[in-house]
């Protein structure tokens, strides 16, 4: 007890004194004291004191140290701060050239480099991506855009000013329906948070911001799990108002669910866990929708929502109503016809919550398509991994892009699409062949087609796809081909 007494005293007069001693006295004394806290559970004294010793230190490389000793974690390959709050604050006393030596130190070989080639799609698609994510908080993200920490962290990335200018000055949090700027939201928790891009186009700055945030969240120590997801969105404004542009991508996804599921992530990555509950296929859906009526229309809000519900919903009406809809799911378990089953869930779209989002839950989500408005909203693709690698962003990119673009060609009776669309529709082939006639509509560059054809071969025989149990029909003999322009 003495000893317990006589050690801790002297830890505090360490504090109340610590601009007395000089930078190696500090830092040589710091082991021992940093030992005998830990070992007496002293957790709240044992951070004052780091950051005491941290910041009273001038010298760099002692300071460094330190940081790198107590605030960074390695995993694998990368070195990551586990609190950036601290390490910003250990370093407040300096100059910022002198914190961005520090932490370009931190961050070891990580550095910007700019995009400097466009994608290969049209300059006029529309897109916006958003990221789920881990390992930095909400909280901590806010603070450091709000303290300024931000901006010094990303020129330590040799981020060029005029890309970091663009994301800080047009960054938000938890903001809804703001497509203009980078906002960054809870989602489903404070640990758990996404990021989303502002509206963009194919255009060298607005690549570079997204690399710039790929590259940020990397450094601060972000990861991804099988929870989380990519989600991309598409402007629908691209189709120019040509409904039969819609229609096509419609008949590509129904022949091809499967194989977009497993071209959907770089090489050796499996489908989420929960992608079967977050992004549920819609194929089956689509067959009997055109088996229905290949006629349909989208002119007004009881187009839009018999749309939805024949796309998106039916074959999981149930489960939508869950708990808060009692008495509609016991009317669905008496409804004999899609009609009336229809009728149910337009009066589940007027009594559900605002904040019950399940209609969006598929692998493509049109609840956002509003195509009696001038600019059409966008289609969400939600079947991805997240991913803060930025070539996998772009791959997926490129992918949901090029899907728009076939389709367009198909409305506007490209010969040659038209010629490749024929070819898709052929049931009796292998699973192989059928993607090699994807990716021959999709794509004109073998260089392109390479990407996916090696992501589907990594993952072809995995037992995880198993569960999308509608993929066996797609290479089956068709009845009948859905080829219908109208």
């Amino acid at each position: 007890m003495l000893y317990f007494d006589k050690e801790y005293d002297g830890i505090h007069s360490f504090i109340d004194h610590i601009n007395d001693f000089s930078d190696e006295e500090v830092y040589l004394k710091m082991d021992e004291i940093i030992c005998f806290l830990r070992e007496n559970c002293l957790l709240g004294l044992e951070e004052k004191i780091k950051e005491l010793a941290i910041k009273k230190i001038e010298n760099l490389n002692m300071k460094l140290d330190l940081i790198n000793k107590y605030y960074v974690l390695e995993d694998k390959d990368l070195k990551y701060c586990v609190n950036w709050k601290r390490i910003m604050d250990s370093m407040s006393n300096l100059n910022e050239d002198d914190k961005i030596i520090i932490l370009r130190q931190l961050f070891l070989d990580q550095s910007f480099t700019p995009v400097l080639h466009l994608l290969n799609v049209p300059r006029n698609i529309k897109f916006g991506i958003e990221l789920e994510y881990f390992g930095v908080s909400y909280e901590q993200m806010q603070e450091l855009f709000d303290n300024g920490s931000i901006r010094t962290i990303m020129k330590a990335l040799q981020i060029p000013n005029t890309t970091i200018e663009e994301v800080v000055n047009n960054s938000d949090f938890e903001k809804e329906n703001e497509f203009d700027k980078w906002i960054f939201s809870k989602e489903h928790s404070d640990i758990l948070p996404e990021a989303s891009t502002p509206i963009m186009k194919n255009r060298l700055d607005c690549l570079n911001q997204l690399k710039s945030i790929c590259l940020l969240f990397n450094a601060l120590g972000a990861k991804t799990h099988g929870g989380t997801g990519m989600h991309i969105n598409i402007g629908v404004d691209y189709f120019k108002g040509k409904l039969s542009a819609l229609k096509y991508l419609l008949l590509i996804w129904e022949e091809c669910e499967e194989l977009f599921f497993k071209i959907a992530n770089q090489e050796n990555e499996e489908i989420r866990v929960c992608a079967d509950s977050m992004a549920i296929p819609i194929k089956e859906n689509i067959q009997m929708t055109f088996d229905e009526d290949a006629t349909f229309s989208l002119n007004d809000q009881e187009d839009m929502n018999r749309f939805m519900y024949n796309i998106q919903v039916r074959k999981r009406l149930s489960d939508m109503l869950g708990f808060s809809h009692g008495d509609l799911e016991v009317k669905l378990s008496s409804a004999q016809t899609e009609e009336e089953k229809y009728n149910i869930f337009k009066k589940y779209l007027n009594e559900k919550e605002k904040t019950d989002t399940s209609i969006r839950y598929t692998s493509v989500n049109f609840n956002h398509v509003s195509w009696n408005n001038d600019d059409k909203g966008r289609i969400e693709f939600r079947l991805f991994n997240s991913s803060l690698d930025f070539e996998t962003v772009i791959e997926n990119l490129l992918l949901v892009c090029k899907l728009f673009e076939a389709s367009l060609a198909l409305a506007n009776y490209s010969e040659d699409k038209q010629q490749c669309f024929g070819k898709l529709l052929n049931r009796s082939v292998t699973e192989e062949e059928k993607l090699n006639l994807l990716l021959d509509l999709l794509f004109d560059s073998e260089k392109e087609k390479d990407i996916f054809r090696r992501r589907w071969f990594s993952v072809k025989d995995k037992s995880s796809y198993e569960r999308f149990s509608t993929g066996i029909e797609t290479f089956r003999p068709a009845k009948k081909p859905h080829h219908k322009n109208s």
